[in-house]
């Protein structure tokens, strides 16, 4: 938790970040997100 409280916090701060960084960051996070969504999907399905 600490380290998602200091992730945020450079928005706060005026701290820049690498467009390719946040991108990826982005597309890993959305990844994660659907790939839990088709899990809980599944799961109510009876798969």
């Amino acid at each position: 938790m600490d380290e998602f409280r200091e992730f945020l916090e450079a928005d706060l701060s005026g701290a820049r970040i690498d467009p390719k960084f946040k991108e990826e960051l982005r597309r890993t996070l959305w990844d994660f997100v659907q790939g839990r969504t088709d899990r809980e999907a599944a799961d109510v399905d009876g798969s």
